[in-house]
C-alpha cells in the first residue's frame, strides 16, 4: 500500500491516546494518516517526528468533529487515487528522508526505553525454566 491510515482506538475529545496502531508504521518506514484524538499529529511532531505535510493536508488533525475529520482523511485519499503509479513513485521517495528520520527517531526511543543492556538472555532463561517446570509436571 501507499499509506497506513492508522484509526486509533480513541478519537474522543479531550483525551490524546497513541496504541500500538502508530507505531507500527514508523517502525517499519510506511507512510501514515491518522484518525485518532485532535492534534495527533501535532503531539507527534512535539516528541520528535515528522509528518507527510508536504504530500497531503494535514489539517484534519485541527478538526474538532470527529466525523468531519474522518471526511478530511477520505478527501486526501481521493486525491491520492487520481495519481498514476509513476507519480506515487516519485512521491515515496521524496518521503524517503522523512520515514528514515522517523525509524531512526523510534528506534532512538526504544532502545533509551527498552534497552538497559541486552535482556534477550534474560528473558530467554526465564522462558527455558518455565518450559523445563512445565515438562516436569
Amino acid at each position: 500500500t501507499f499509506v497506513s491510515v492508522v484509526t486509533e482506538t480513541l478519537v474522543d475529545d479531550g483525551t490524546l491516546f497513541f496504541s500500538e496502531k502508530i507505531w507500527k508504521p514508523i517502525m517499519v518506514g510506511h507512510p501514515f494518516m491518522i484518525y485518532g484524538n485532535k492534534g495527533s499529529l501535532s503531539y507527534l511532531k512535539s516528541i520528535g517526528y515528522k509528518t507527510f505535510d508536504r504530500w497531503w493536508d494535514e489539517s484534519y488533525d485541527d478538526e474538532p468533529d470527529k466525523d468531519r475529520r474522518s471526511i478530511m482523511i477520505a478527501n486526501e485519499l481521493l486525491k491520492l487515487k487520481t495519481k498514476s503509479i509513476d507519480e506515487l513513485k516519485v512521491i515515496r521517495n521524496e518521503m524517503l528522508e522523512v520515514i528514515n528520520h522517523n525509524k531512526e527517531n523510534y528506534n532512538k526511543v526504544y532502545q533509551e526505553k527498552y534497552s538497559e543492556g541486552d535482556q534477550s538472555s534474560t528473558i530467554r532463561e526465564v522462558l527455558l525454566e518455565m518450559w523445563q517446570e512445565l515438562k516436569n509436571d
